[in-house]
């Protein structure tokens, strides 16, 4: 009697049999179509914002630490470079002027300069 229980469970079990490959075929046809459909919903280019007015724009010659961290690609430690720079040198001769900051190369200049100014 205990062998006719299990048999019978066994033909009742959907996972037991074709029904199992079409689940995984469904399931895995919905994945695939998930993966396809999100590969081509998000834009390909996000555009980075204009660059902010001139009066708006940091001051390397008269910003401190704080007000520097605001300008994307500079965190602390080079905010911090270029005050301590400022401090012990004097002032920047204009935005390149930057590239005598440790750690500050051409490609950071470029990167930074539509958010800085040097002075007026």
């Amino acid at each position: 009697m205990g062998d006719e229980q299990s048999t019978s469970r066994a033909g009742r079990d959907w996972t037991a049999g074709p029904a199992k490959w079409a689940a995984v075929g469904v399931l895995g046809a919905f994945a695939i179509g998930g993966m396809l459909w999100s590969a081509n919903a998000w834009p390909e280019r996000i555009e980075a914002a204009n660059a902010p007015p001139a009066d708006l724009r940091i001051d390397i010659n008269a910003d401190g630490v704080t007000r520097l961290q605001l300008v994307p690609g500079l965190g602390p430690a080079l905010a911090e470079a270029i005050v301590t720079d400022r401090e012990a040198r004097g002032p920047f001769p204009g935005i390149d002027g930057l590239d005598r900051v440790p750690g500050i190369g051409a490609r950071t200049i470029e990167a930074i300069r539509p958010y800085i100014r040097a002075g007026d």
